[in-house]
C-alpha cells in the first residue's frame, strides 16, 4: 500500500514539472550576473519603452535648451551687426579730409562720438531698467546659488532684456573699455526665464526649482559660448563663475544649449557671408608648432605670478573706486557719468593705437609673431615698445575701471584680456631683448598674459580653454594651463574675485566659499538666531496675526508649547492665512448672532418698560403727554447724566421718561465696555492646530541640524541643497534658526574680529 502511494506521488511531481516548465528557471550565466551587478538589473532587461520614457521625460527640457541657444545666438548676431554698423559710421567720420588732416579735430570727433553713444547708453539703461547696468554675472551667481524666486523675477524681467540689449549695443559701439561676456550671460538667462514663465509648453519646467536652476546654468553657458565662439570653454566658465557645487546630471544640458547656440550662430552668419564656415575663431593666430622650448616654462610661471598680483590689485582698486563713485554720484548719476567719460576718452586716445582700435585689431597686433615697434610707434609719439606697451596696458585697465563704473551694461573680460596681453607682450619683448638667440615669440606671451590676468581677477581656470578656442590653436596648451593655475592661485590668495567683489558691494544674498580651517571652532549655536516668530499647537488669533506680520517668509515653525518647544515642523504661510481667515469668519458669525440676540432682548425690555405697554391683565391704557418728558442734556454717550428734579416731580409721572433715557445711556456704556471685553477675549481665544488634520499639512521634513554641528557642515548643506534656511534643534527641541543671509553676516562679523579673510 505504501509503495503504491509513493508511486502516485512521484507521478504527480513529474506531471507538475511538465505542466509548468517556467517553474524550473535556467540558472543565470556568470556573464549575465556580472552585467546586472555592474550596471543594474534594468540594464540587463533593456526595452524600447525605456527610450520612449526618456524622450517623454527630457523632451521639453531639450526643446527649451535648443530654443534658448537659437534665441541667444540670434540676439548676439543682431547686436554685433548693429555695433559694426555704428563702428563703420565712426570710421567714415574720422576719414573725412577735414578731420584726418588735423589731430585736434580727430580727437574732438572721436571723443564726441564716444561721449554721445556712451551717454545714450546710460540714458537708455536708466530710463528702461537700471537693474540692467553692470555685468549680470553676480546676479546670476546669486539666483542660481539658492531658491530666490523674487530675485529672479526682479533681475530677469522683460524690461531688463530690452534695457540690457539696447544699452550694450550703444556701449560697445561707443568704443569705451567694456566687454560683453557678462551682459550676454545675463541676456541668455533672461531669455530662458521669460520662455519658462510665459510659454505654456515650458511652465512645468519653471515650476520645478531644481530644473529651473539647471536651465539658468545652461543659459549662462550659451551666453559665454555665443560671446567667444567657444562652446566647450563657455560651459566650463559658466560653471565656474555661477556655481559653487554643480550637478553632473546637468552637464549634458549645458552642452546641448551651447552647441545649439554655436550652430545657430554659424547659420545666422550666412546672412552676411556667402559661405558657411565650419569653424571660424574669434581672434585667429598663426603660431608655429615649435613656438617655445621647455626652458620657457619658468618664464611662463613667472608671468603667471606677475599677472596674479596684477589681477588682485585690479580687483581691489576697482572695488574701492566703484564704492567711492557710487556715493559721489548718487544724487546725479547721469550727469556724473558724462563727467566720468572725459577721463575715459583721454585714457583711451592718448597712448597710441591700443585704445582707439577695436579689440580684434589690438589683439591681432599683440598676437603677431612679427615685431610690434613699427605699428605702435609709427606716429613718433611712443618711440619704443617698452614705453608704449606698459602705458597702453595701464591706461586700458584704468579705463576699464572707469567704464564699468558707469550706469550701463558692461563686462570686463575682453578689456582685462587686452590689458594682460599688453603686459604679456611686454614680458615677451623683454625676454627677446635679453636673450636674442633664443628665438622667443612675444606673441605667445601676449596670449598667455591675457589669459593669466583674466584668471587672476575672475579666479577661474577655464580661461585657458577659451583662449585656445577663440584663437583656434592649441600650441600653447601647457603654458596656458600653467600660467592660469599660478595666476588664479595668487589672485585667490590676495583678494576675492571680481564677481564676488561686486556681490559684496551690491549686498546680494550670496553665500561665499568658506575657509573650513579658519572656522573649526564655530558651531551652529554660535551663528543661529534665537528670536523669531513661531506657533504652538494651542495658539491664539493674536499670535497668528503677529506671526503673519513678523515673518515674511513662506513658512512658520510649529512647536508643541512654549515650555517644551518640541519641534513639529513648519506650516506654510498660506495655511496660516487660511486658518486666521477661518477663525475671523467664525468670530464674525458668532458676533453677529450675539448682536442680534442682544438687540432682540433690549427691544423686548424697552417694549415692556414703555408707558404705553399694556399688560395682559390691564383694561385701560395709560396715556402720557410727550411735553412732560424731561429732555436729557446733550453730553457724551460715555457720561451718565443725573437729572435734577424736585420732590413733587419725583412723585409725578413725567419722571418716567427721564429714567428711561438714563437707562438707555447706561445700556450704551455697558454695551461698549462689553464689546471691548469681547474683542479682547476673541483675540485671546484659543486656536488649536490639529496635527491629524490633513488640510493643515505641517511639513516635518524640513532641514534640521544639531546645535553642536560644525559651521562647515551647515555651509555645505546650504551649498548642496540650495536651501534658504536651516532649523537648529537639540534633542527634538527647537532652539534657533540659521538663514543664508544671517549666516553670511555672522561669519563675516567673526572674521572681521579675527582680522582674516573669510572668502576665497
Amino acid at each position: 500500500m505504501d509503495g503504491t502511494a509513493a508511486q502516485k506521488q512521484q507521478r504527480l511531481c513529474e506531471h507538475d514539472e511538465v505542466a509548468s516548465p517556467r517553474a524550473a528557471k535556467k540558472p543565470k550565466t556568470k556573464y549575465h550576473r556580472k552585467w546586472e551587478n555592474t550596471f543594474g538589473r534594468h540594464t540587463a532587461r533593456c526595452h524600447p519603452r525605456s527610450v520612449v520614457d526618456l524622450i517623454a521625460k527630457e523632451g521639453k527640457p531639450i526643446v527649451l535648451l535648443i530654443v534658448i541657444g537659437v534665441c541667444a545666438s540670434t540676439l548676439d548676431y543682431v547686436i554685433e551687426t548693429a555695433v559694426e554698423e555704428l563702428a563703420l559710421a565712426k570710421e567714415k567720420l574720422l576719414a573725412l579730409d577735414a578731420v584726418r588732416d588735423s589731430p585736434n579735430a580727430m580727437f574732438a570727433v572721436w571723443s564726441a562720438f564716444t561721449v554721445v553713444l556712451a551717454g545714450l547708453a546710460c540714458v537708455w539703461t536708466a530710463a528702461v531698467d537700471p537693474l540692467a547696468a553692470g555685468s549680470g554675472i553676480p546676479e546670476m551667481k546669486t539666483i542660481i546659488s539658492c531658491d530666490l524666486q523674487r530675485e529672479a523675477d526682479r533681475h530677469l524681467g522683460a524690461r531688463t532684456l530690452v534695457s540690457k540689449a539696447g544699452g550694450l549695443t550703444l556701449a560697445l559701439a561707443s568704443g569705451i573699455s567694456v566687454g560683453r561676456e557678462g551682459p550676454f550671460v545675463h541676456l541668455a538667462a533672461v531669455i530662458a526665464h521669460q520662455l519658462m514663465k510665459n510659454v505654456g509648453f515650458f511652465r512645468r519646467i519653471y515650476a520645478n526649482d531644481i530644473l529651473r536652476r539647471h536651465m539658468y546654468n545652461a543659459a549662462c553657458a550659451v551666453g559665454v559660448a555665443s560671446t567667444f565662439r567657444a562652446p566647450i570653454g563657455g560651459v566650463l566658465l559658466s560653471i565656474e563663475v555661477t556655481s559653487t557645487v554643480f550637478m553632473l546630471s546637468n552637464y549634458w544640458r549645458a552642452f546641448v544649449a551651447a552647441l545649439s547656440g554655436s550652430i545657430a550662430r554659424q547659420v545666422v552668419s550666412l546672412l552676411r557671408e556667402p559661405e558657411l564656415a565650419t569653424y571660424r575663431p574669434m581672434f585667429p593666430t598663426l603660431f608655429d608648432v615649435r613656438s617655445f622650448v621647455y626652458a620657457e616654462y619658468l618664464a611662463f610661471t613667472a608671468l603667471g605670478l606677475v599677472m596674479g598680483a596684477t589681477g588682485a590689485l585690479y580687483v581691489v582698486l576697482s572695488d574701492k573706486f566703484k564704492r567711492w563713485w557710487k556715493a559721489q554720484s548718487a544724487a546725479f548719476p547721469l550727469l556724473s557719468g558724462m563727467v566720468l567719460l572725459v577721463p575715459v576718452c583721454l585714457l583711451l586716445y592718448l597712448p597710441g593705437p591700443g585704445g582707439r582700435s577695436s579689440s580684434g585689431a589690438v589683439l591681432a597686433d599683440l598676437f603677431d609673431t612679427k615685431k610690434l615697434a613699427r605699428r605702435w610707434s609709427e606716429d613718433g609719439a611712443l618711440p619704443s615698445v617698452f614705453t608704449a606697451l606698459p602705458l597702453a596696458g595701464l591706461c586700458r585697465l584704468a579705463a576699464t575701471i572707469l567704464s564699468t563704473s558707469l550706469l550701463l551694461p558692461a563686462g570686463d573680460f575682453v578689456p582685462m584680456f587686452m590689458g594682460g596681453a599688453m603686459f604679456g607682450r611686454l614680458f615677451g619683448e623683454l625676454l627677446a631683448f635679453v636673450f636674442p638667440a633664443a628665438s622667443i615669440v612675444p606673441g605667445g606671451y601676449a596670449l598667455v598674459g591675457g589669459a593669466a590676468l583674466v584668471a587672476a581677477s575672475t579666479q577661474t581656470l577655464s580661461v585657458a580653454v577659451i583662449a585656445m578656442e577663440f584663437t583656434g590653436q592649441f600650441v600653447y596648451l601647457n603654458p596656458l594651463l600653467l600660467a592660469v593655475m599660478v595666476a588664479s592661485s595668487v589672485g585667490s590668495a590676495l583678494s576675492v574675485s571680481v564677481y564676488e567683489s561686486a556681490i559684496l558691494s551690491k549686498g546680494l544674498p550670496y553665500l561665499p566659499i568658506l575657509r573650513v580651517n579658519l572656522h573649526d571652532d564655530v558651531k551652529a549655536r554660535d551663528v543661529m538666531e534665537t528670536v523669531f516668530p513661531l506657533l504652538t499647537l494651542a495658539t491664539s488669533a493674536r499670535k497668528l496675526h503677529d506671526a503673519l506680520a513678523l515673518e515674511p517668509t513662506h513658512s512658520i515653525p510649529v512647536v508643541s508649547d512654549a515650555h517644551t518647544m518640541v519641534f513639529y515642523g513648519c506650516l506654510a504661510r498660506s495655511a496660516v492665512d487660511r486658518i486666521y481667515a477661518d477663525h475671523l469668519e467664525q468670530l464674525e458669525s458668532a458676533r453677529a448672532a450675539s448682536t442680534r440676540d442682544s438687540f432682540s432682548k433690549e427691544s423686548e425690555a424697552r417694549r415692556c418698560s414703555s408707558p404705553t405697554f399694556r399688560s395682559p391683565g390691564s383694561s385701560a391704557v395709560d396715556r402720557v403727554d410727550p411735553t412732560e418728558l424731561v429732555q436729557l442734556p446733550k453730553r457724551s454717550s460715555l457720561q451718565v447724566p443725573t437729572p435734577t428734579v424736585s420732590g413733587a416731580d419725583t412723585a409725578s409721572g413725567p419722571t418716567t421718561g427721564s429714567t428711561d433715557g438714563a437707562d438707555l445711556v447706561i445700556q450704551t456704556v455697558v454695551r461698549v465696555a462689553r464689546a471691548d471685553d469681547t474683542e479682547n477675549e476673541e483675540e485671546e481665544a484659543p486656536v488649536h492646530l490639529r496635527t491629524e488634520d490633513e488640510t493643515l499639512r505641517i511639513d516635518s521634513s524640513v532641514l534640521q541640524v544639531d546645535a553642536e554641528t560644525a559651521i562647515s557642515k551647515v555651509h555645505l548643506l546650504f551649498e548642496l541643497i540650495k536651501c534658504s534656511r536651516v532649523w537648529v534643534t537639540r534633542r527634538g527641541r527647537l532652539v534657533g534658526r540659521i538663514d543664508r543671509a544671517h549666516l553670511h553676516a555672522k561669519v563675516t562679523e567673526r572674521q572681521h574680529a579675527r582680522n582674516a579673510p573669510n572668502i576665497v
